[in-house]
C-alpha cells in the first residue's frame, strides 16, 4: 500500500480541527507530562527553629491521634532516611544517608526545609543556638556547621569523619571521630580545647549526663571522661563488639552489644 494513501485520512482530518481545539489539547498533553513527574521538598525559605526543643530531647512528641488512620500526604525524599523523625522546634527533622536535611512542620506536614548541607551522613545531627552539627562519615569533611540564620554552612571540619551525634554543651562541641579520637572544640571559635584517644574505632555516639561523657569503643572499651578535660575518669572492658550508643538513665550506665547483651 503507498504510504500517501495512510497520510491523507489524517491530512483530511487535521484540516478540520479547530485551532482552539488544537491548542487546547496541547496545553491539556503539557499538565498531565507535568502530572507525572515525581514530587520532592525544593527549598523553602530557611526558618531558624525554637532553641528551647532540640536533637537532644525526647524522641515523644504530644499528639492526639485518633483511629483508625489513613494516608492524606505522600513526598519522596532523596535518598534513605537516618534514624527516626526527631522534634525541632515546631518542625520534624530528619536526614538522609546522601547528605540532605529535611524538616517539616508540626502541623499540616508543610515543608520547611530542604537542603544538602553533607555527604555520607549515619547518625543524626545536633541542634543547639541556631546552629545544626552535622557528622559526616567520608568525603571531605567530618563535621560540618550549618547556620539557620546565615542559611549556609558557617564551619566545615576537616577529616574528622564520624558515624556519632555531636554533643553540645556549655559552649562546647563534643565530636567523636571514627578512628576513635574524641574531640572538644569551642563552639564559637571552633579551636580544639583537648582530645582523647580511646585506641579503638567508635561507632556509636556519646552518651553524657551532665557529669561525664560515656564512650563505648567497637571492641567494647567503656570510658568516662571528664568534659572539662578529657581526662578518663573511669574505664572498663567489656570484651564485646559495641555498635549502639551507651544510654545514662538515673545511676545507671546502659550499653548494649552486637552479640545481644545487655550491660548496667
Amino acid at each position: 500500500m503507498n504510504i500517501n494513501t495512510l497520510i491523507k485520512p489524517f491530512s483530511f482530518f487535521k484540516k478540520r480541527i479547530p485551532k482552539t481545539t488544537a491548542a487546547f489539547s496541547l496545553s491539556l498533553a503539557f499538565l498531565l507530562l507535568l502530572s507525572c513527574h515525581r514530587p520532592y521538598l525544593e527549598k523553602p525559605e530557611i526558618k531558624s527553629p525554637d532553641s528551647s526543643e532540640g536533637f537532644t530531647e525526647s524522641h515523644f512528641v504530644k499528639a492526639d491521634i485518633k483511629l483508625p488512620l489513613s494516608i492524606v500526604n505522600e513526598k519522596e525524599l532523596r535518598g534513605t532516611a537516618v534514624d527516626a523523625f526527631i522534634p525541632l522546634g515546631k518542625q520534624f527533622a530528619l536526614v538522609t544517608a546522601n547528605g540532605y536535611f529535611y524538616s517539616l512542620e508540626k502541623e499540616g506536614f508543610k515543608k520547611a526545609a530542604n537542603f544538602r548541607p553533607a555527604r555520607g551522613i549515619s547518625t543524626a545531627p545536633a541542634y543547639a543556638d541556631g546552629r545544626l552539627y552535622i557528622a559526616s562519615e567520608w568525603n571531605k569533611t567530618g563535621l560540618n556547621v550549618y547556620d539557620f540564620s546565615q542559611r549556609k554552612i558557617v564551619r566545615k571540619l576537616e577529616n574528622g569523619f564520624s558515624v556519632s551525634t555531636p554533643i553540645v554543651w556549655q559552649n562546647k562541641i563534643f565530636h567523636a571521630q571514627k578512628n576513635g579520637i574524641i574531640r572538644c572544640l569551642n563552639a564559637k571559635t571552633y579551636r580544639e580545647i583537648w582530645q582523647n584517644d580511646v585506641q579503638d574505632q567508635i561507632r556509636s555516639s556519646l552518651a553524657f549526663d551532665g557529669a561525664y561523657l560515656f564512650s563505648a569503643s567497637l571492641s567494647g572499651k567503656i570510658q568516662a571522661l571528664v568534659p572539662e578535660s578529657g581526662s578518663v575518669a573511669w574505664q572498663t572492658e567489656l570484651n564485646e563488639t559495641v555498635r549502639a550508643a551507651p544510654a545514662a538513665s538515673a545511676s545507671f550506665l546502659i550499653v548494649a552489644t552486637v552479640s545481644g547483651k545487655l550491660f548496667l
